[in-house]
């Protein structure tokens, strides 16, 4: 009798876990959006928009946030939208690649070849419809986690 209580409270916490991390996501992406509002609100009140994201923390806030691939110049774009210090880089777009590769590889993003070859990114979510404009080649299938 005890095993099946035990059994159950297992299956319970399984399951509250699932709906916790399907929360979690969701509140990151979230999170991505208000910063990008944040940073375009900042400009229009001619203050500067600063971060205190690095710059792997700030990619990720940038593919997270958009509804659309983004290829490795429209994403360091977004991050001197938001505030990042780039400067700070001796090549800012090979360190962007760095990490979109990176995030691939880890699988945190995916990529693939858009409109006039070049490699496109976004935020690797199952359960986010992603639009990739122009996309020779259609995006992978979600999986579930």
């Amino acid at each position: 009798m005890a095993s099946r209580s035990y059994a159950e409270a297992l299956t319970a916490a399984r399951e509250e876990l699932e709906h916790l991390l399907e929360q979690q996501d969701m509140l990151q992406i979230r999170i991505a959006r208000v910063r990008q509002s944040i940073a375009a609100l900042s400009s229009l009140c001619d203050e500067a928009p600063t971060t205190d994201l690095g710059l792997t923390d700030a990619v990720r806030s940038v593919l997270r946030g958009s509804v659309e691939a983004l290829a490795a110049a429209e994403v360091k774009e977004r991050l001197a939208a938001l505030g990042l210090a780039l400067a700070s880089h001796v090549n800012p777009l090979a360190s962007v690649h760095t990490v979109l590769k990176r995030l691939v590889q880890a699988g945190e993003a995916r990529s693939t070849k858009g409109y006039g070859g070049k490699t496109v990114y976004w935020y690797w979510h199952p359960s986010q419809v992603i639009a990739i404009a122009s996309a020779v080649s259609p995006a992978p299938s979600p999986r579930k986690r």
